[in-house]
């Protein structure tokens, strides 16, 4: 995909023109997300839905919409009754299916 290829490339010129000025850390960080994005890069619009099937990446959805829902300053009950329908389906449907 080319929004991976392009964010890849120039991510790899800003962490060589300033390597120098970074912490052991942010360099750390930096690598590890030039890595995930060039795993991106190399997926089919397929392959990176299938990875939105699995159980990771719908903890990290249902922590979203948790913290946008308390932002929206919902009803615990409510809160919860949303997620407990993401849940569900989470497990009936599959990433593009639910993008129809």
């Amino acid at each position: 995909m080319r929004d991976y290829h392009d964010t890849v490339e120039t991510y790899k010129l800003v962490l060589k023109k300033n390597e120098k000025t970074w912490t052991k850390e942010q360099l750390e960080h930096f690598e590890k997300e030039i890595k995930t994005l060039e795993l991106m890069r190399d997926l089919d619009r397929k392959e990176r839905l299938m990875m939105f099937d699995t159980g990771e990446y719908n903890n990290v959805v249902k922590a979203y919409c948790r913290k946008a829902m308390g932002m929206h300053e919902m009803d615990k009950k409510d809160i919860d009754a949303v997620l407990s329908n993401l849940d569900w389906l989470f497990d009936a449907m599959t990433a593009e299916l639910a993008l129809q």
